[in-house]
């Protein structure tokens, strides 16, 4: 028997409750594949795109604020709020005063070429967010029609 059947057989005798949570597990950790593949598609974006992330003309300011723990991984996630079938007109990133400008990564001083502001905040305060701006988390990618949801609305 090999190793195809054995697969079948087992899936076969196996009860439905059993098969059912195998298949929610998987289906968890593809989620979770696919996310850091869209991760690291969008840190190879960030490198070899020179296109511009913001629009002049578009309505919406996005700012996105992190904690000093946070600077090494937001790449991305500004990475995929300008890759957005609508772009922002801003896209500021906040940035904790504490943090040395020059410890701030090489990926988003390539995102503050195409656009991306920088802006600071005291560490023990809060960013002062512009009126009408929409929040985004640092923690998560947005799918690429969701500025375009936003701006509908």
């Amino acid at each position: 028997m090999n190793i195809t059947d054995k697969l079948k057989w087992t899936l076969v005798a196996m009860s439905d409750s059993r098969a059912a949570k195998i298949f929610k597990v998987t289906a968890s950790n593809e989620r979770k594949i696919m996310e850091r593949m869209r991760r690291y598609l969008l840190e190879r974006r960030i490198v070899n795109s020179r296109t511009p992330g913001t629009d002049s003309s578009g309505s919406l300011v996005v700012a996105v604020r992190i904690g000093k723990g946070q600077l090494r991984t937001v790449a991305p996630v500004i990475e995929a709020l300008m890759e957005q079938t609508s772009l922002a007109r801003r896209l500021i990133l906040f940035i904790p005063d504490s943090v040395d400008a020059g410890l701030i990564p090489a990926s988003l001083r390539l995102l503050e070429r195409r656009g991306l502001e920088l802006l600071s905040y005291p560490a023990d305060g809060e960013a002062v967010i512009p009126p009408g701006a929409i929040e985004v988390s640092p923690d998560s990618l947005p799918e690429p029609e969701y500025l375009d949801m936003l701006a509908r609305q």
